[in-house]
C-alpha cells in the first residue's frame, strides 16, 4: 500500500507546507529545479491524497449499513492509513539532503528566528519538525569542501529535542530570505560554484552562504 500510494522517490530538497501553501511550494519547487538544478518533493504533487485511501478501505471494510459507518472500524482505518503515510513521510525526510519549511499565517510561525520558538496547528508539519531534527544526519556522497561543510550543519543540528506538543524549537532553523535565494541563483549560475572543484552542487553553495 505504501509502495503504490506513497513510494519513495530522488529528491534534494523537502518543501513542507500548508495545504493552502501548495502553490508557493510549486513555484519554489520550480524555481529550485529551474535555477539550480535540484528536484524537490512535495507531497501533494507526488503521492495520492491520503483521505481517499481511507475511503477506500472504508467503503470495503468499515460499513455498518449503506449510509453509514462502524465508527471502531473506520478508526482503526483512519490509525493505519496515517501510520503508513507518516512513515512515507519519515522516510522521505531522510532521503532529502534538506528541508525546506514554508510560513503559512495561522499554521505554521516560525518568523521569530532568534526566539527559538515555532508554532503550529497542523500535526503533520509538526511532525516534519520533529523528524527534521532527530534522524540522523549523514554527509552527502560528494568529494572536496561539502563534506566538512554538511558536517558543520550537522553538529550545528545535534542537540536534544525538547517534549512538547504542537511546539518546536526553531532556533536552529536557517531563514531563507528573498535576498539569500537571489544571491544564490545569481552565484550559481555565474558559475562561480561550478568552476571551483569543491562546489560540485548547488546545496554546498547554499551550505556556504548560510553556515
Amino acid at each position: 500500500m505504501s509502495d503504490e500510494w506513497f513510494p519513495e522517490i530522488g529528491a534534494d530538497v523537502f518543501i513542507s507546507h500548508a495545504h493552502d501553501r501548495l502553490h508557493i511550494a510549486r513555484a519554489l519547487g520550480d524555481w529550485l529545479k529551474t535555477k539550480l538544478g535540484l528536484k524537490s518533493f512535495i507531497d501533494s504533487d507526488a503521492w495520492g491524497y491520503a483521505p481517499t485511501l481511507q475511503r477506500k478501505i472504508d467503503d470495503a471494510y468499515s460499513r455498518a449499513s449503506s449510509s453509514t459507518f462502524d465508527y471502531e472500524k473506520s478508526n482503526l482505518a483512519a490509525s493505519h492509513v496515517h501510520m503508513v503515510l507518516i512513515s512515507a513521510i519519515t522516510k522521505m525526510i531522510n532521503r532529502c539532503e534538506v528541508i525546506f519549511f514554508i510560513e503559512a499565517p495561522g499554521k505554521l510561525a516560525i518568523s521569530d528566528i532568534s526566539g527559538a520558538k515555532a508554532l503550529t496547528y497542523s500535526p503533520w508539519i509538526y511532525h516534519e519538525m520533529l523528524v527534521s531534527r532527530l534522524i540522523e544526519t549523514t554527509a552527502p556522497g560528494r568529494e572536496g569542501r561539502s563534506g566538512s561543510l554538511y558536517e558543520a550543519r550537522r553538529k550545528k543540528l545535534a542537540k536534544a529535542m525538547p517534549a512538547f506538543l504542537y511546539k518546536e524549537d526553531s532556533g536552529d532553523i536557517d531563514q531563507l530570505t528573498r535576498g539569500i535565494l537571489s544571491r544564490w541563483s545569481t552565484e550559481w549560475r555565474q558559475d562561480q560554484s561550478r568552476l571551483d572543484p569543491n562546489f560540485s552542487h548547488a546545496l554546498d553553495l547554499l551550505y556556504q552562504l548560510v553556515p
